[in-house]
This record gives C-alpha cells, structure tokens and sequence, in this order.
C-alpha cells in the first residue's frame, strides 16, 4: 500500500511522533510506501521525529497548504492515516484525497480544551459528551481559562473536529477508554479499534535491570513527560516530602521533560529541599530515547501522576518492559496497563490527591510481590516486539479502509 501519515508537526513533540517514527519505519520495512505530510515545524526547540531520515514528505510550512495538498494527490496515496492537525479546514481539505483512519492519540473532537477535566472545586476527570451542553458548564467548572475569546475559537475548533469523525473509514486507539470516548461522541462501535500498545524498548533490549532494595541508601523516582499542570509532576514533587516520611531514607526524584509549569515546579522542589533535607530533585529537560532508558535503569519506581485521563501514557509501558514498577492515579486508559500490586500502584483519580499518590509510591518501592512481578513479567517478554505485534493489527484496518471492504 500507499500510505500517507498526516500529523501535525514533523518534530518530536511528543508520544504521538515517537508513534509516527516507529510506525513509519516499520510500515517501510514491510514492503509499504510511506510519505509523511504535515502542517509544519513546531515547537523548534525540539528535533526532528527518529528514524524519518529516508521517508518521502512534503509539508503546508514549506510549500503552503494547497501546492503541498497538491504534491500528495500527485503521491496518489491509497490511504491517509491521520494523527491529527491543528487546522479543521486543512484536515477537511485533506480527507478529500484518499480514504482516511485516524489514530485516536487524545481527545480530538470530545472536548473544548482537550483536556477532559475539570478543576473546580476539585481537579476530576469529565465524562460529559461533547456539544453546545459543554460552554455552559465551561466556567463554572473551570474546564480551561477564563478568556472569551479562547473559549469560542477552542470550541469551534473542537466541533469542526468532531463533525469530521464521521468522514473516517476506522478509528484506531491504544485504550479501551478513548475507544468508549469515540462511541460516547458518536462514532460508531465497529469503526473504532483498540490496538496493542507499542512502546519505546529498543531493538534486542538489554538485561532485566537491578533494582536495589530500597530498605537503605537512596530511593530514586522518575518522572517523564511534559511539565504542564495536568501531568502533575508539581503534585508529585509536594508529595516527596511524605514519602520520604514513611519510607526513612533519602528520596530523589529526576524529571526528564520541559514545559509551561516548568519554573513552578522549580520552585516546588527549592520548597521540598528546604522543608527536608533529604528530599532532591533534578531536572534533566528532554531526554532521547537512549538516555531516558539509561534513566529508567536506574530508577527504582517511575511515577506518573496525571491528574487528568491519560488517553493511555506510553512511558508507563516502557518503564514495566524494562522491569521498573509505576505508581499512578487511576484516570483514563492507565489501569489498562497498570495491573494494581502485581507491575505497579495505582491511586484513586477521582479526585486525585497527594496522600494517595504517596501511598502508591511507597507501595512500588517496598512490596515484594510488586517488584518481583514487574521484573518477571519483563523478563518474559523481553524478546517480544510490541511492534510487529501492532502493525499485525493494524494493516488490516489500513487495508481495508483503502478498499473500502468491512473490519469484522
């Protein structure tokens, strides 16, 4: 086949393009064509998506939206898998040239702010279906800021989307949550597919990774991902103080990300130094794929405390393939991985709290049954590549998309 991958950036942003470069190669590496399309260059502090070096693309940054619409038609691709843009109108123009599958990676068309949370009077995960239903609960429950202006263009961005879920052929998630989230909006059941997870390992893998106990010396947490207020790393970082309280040893945490709450947790961690002495943190920024996994390898428990439903967390997967427990609030597709006292801890979500995610840190790091079953498990399937397992799962629906033929 002919495949044409539309995103929205050719930049590693984030889960979404490491999935892009990954699927891509593998795609190629089975006898497919593949072009990537996308809208343009963004953030540009961040590089380009791996493994992208040899693949054909063209893009609306450098060639404006309709000559590069153009230079796909001539590509004749026979089916477009979209993993979302940022414009409603290029993503309408697009869908005319082939048929189309989207990768359901957030909640693209469910959700003014695409955040599917609300904060007042406590930070919970929403369930309301998207519509006109949701400007009137937009303020009192403060879904997003308190701009106008933002509320309309983010709204009538959201509904653009949603009215074009419909032109989609099939819809792929890695969750069973953002597959309800779809039928919820109005998909219908038997487009949207749930596919296995792919995450992060390398090729060949490494060694199961020692885990020293955490009954002395220090205790070493992790937190990867984006610093913005609903991936939590600021809760996170407040609550070392009482892990450290429970646990009697020194307790540090290294960040591998950047973001918009990056100086607020900054500050967060100059006041948990201070209030203990034996509570560190250090930030690394971003991190490639190497030395987050060097990272991992020496993490005693990685911690992912979204306060928001996490469309699925591909970090989680990837830190349990190499044999390191997680702790986590139980929002969106997390327990779905997350198997509570057997590969990790998962707190109450709804509402999350501090005490909570503390007691399933100190769960992770001092239960047995845990750490051996997240090592063992590892050990099991370390010569099994999420990969083929994925793309064995979604070729087909790619196929058939493109001949129009059904998906049983």
């Amino acid at each position: 086949m002919k495949i044409a991958i539309v995103n929205w950036t050719d930049r590693l942003a984030g889960g979404a393009e490491h999935y892009v470069g990954q699927v891509a190669q593998g795609l190629m590496a089975r006898g497919h064509e593949v072009l990537l399309w996308h809208e343009g260059h963004t953030p540009p502090d961040r590089g380009p998506i791996a493994g992208l070096g040899d693949l054909a693309a063209t893009s609306a940054a450098q060639s404006g939206v309709d000559r590069s619409l153009q230079e796909l038609r001539r590509w004749t691709p026979d089916v477009l898998f979209v993993q979302g843009l940022a414009d409603p109108e290029t993503e309408r123009k697009i869908l005319a040239h082939a048929p189309a599958v989207l990768f359901g990676h957030n909640y693209y068309g469910t959700c003014i702010t695409g955040a599917k949370t609300t904060t007042f009077p406590t930070t919970e995960p929403c369930s309301r279906r998207f519509g006109a239903s949701c400007l009137l609960q937009f303020y009192p429950r403060r879904c997003g800021g308190l701009n106008p202006v933002t509320l309309v263009r983010d709204y009538r961005r959201q509904a653009a989307r949603a009215a074009l879920l419909g032109r989609y052929r099939a819809v792929v998630t890695f969750s069973e949550h953002m597959r309800r989230e779809f039928i919820n909006q109005g998909v219908a059941a038997h487009v949207v597919t749930t596919l296995p997870s792919i995450d992060a390992r390398p090729s060949g893998s490494f060694g199961e990774p020692s885990l020293p106990s955490t009954t002395r010396g220090q205790v070493r947490l992790a937190f990867i991902g984006r610093i913005e207020p609903l991936k939590g790393c600021r809760l996170l970082i407040e609550t070392l103080g009482a892990v450290q309280a429970q646990l009697h040893v020194p307790v540090e945490l290294n960040v591998a990300g950047d973001g918009p709450d990056m100086e607020r947790c900054r500050h967060a961690a100059i006041r948990a130094s201070e209030a203990c002495a034996d509570v560190r943190v250090e930030f690394h920024g971003w991190l490639d794929a190497k030395a987050r996994q060097a990272l991992l390898q020496r993490t005693h428990s990685l911690v992912v405390p979204s306060l928001w439903p996490e469309p699925f967390g591909l970090v989680g997967p990837e830190a349990l393939a190499m044999g390191v427990p997680v702790a986590a609030f139980a929002v969106g597709g997390i327990p779905e991985w997350l198997d509570d006292g057997r590969t990790g801890a998962l707190a109450p979500g709804d509402p999350p709290t501090s005490a909570g995610l503390a007691t399933a840190i100190v769960r992770t790091l001092t239960s047995d049954q845990i750490r051996a079953t997240v090592r063992h498990e590892a050990a099991q399937h370390k010569d099994v590549n999420p990969l083929d397992r994925h793309l064995e799962r979604l070729i087909p629906v790619l196929s058939a998309a493109a001949t129009g033929s059904c998906m049983s």
